[in-house]
């Protein structure tokens, strides 16, 4: 099962999820990577962890939970 939840201060800081998505993902190959204390985000790494990020709408929502099972 792969979960995360995001929460981002406001809903005007679109610019950094770029830079932010890039940090998250780094984590699933197994990189040191620094993640900004406001992200708040929690991840269970598995091998459905691509899926994650699909859609990728659900990331402009601050405070959404997502969830997939494997």
């Amino acid at each position: 099962m792969v979960s995360a939840i995001l929460q981002l201060p406001r809903p005007s800081i679109r610019e950094s999820l770029i830079d932010r998505y890039q940090r998250i993902r780094n984590l699933s190959v197994g990189l040191v990577a620094p993640l900004a204390p406001e992200d708040q985000v929690i991840l269970e790494v598995s091998s459905t962890y691509r899926s994650f990020f699909y859609p990728r709408d659900r990331w402009r929502f601050p405070g959404v939970r997502l969830a997939r099972d494997s």
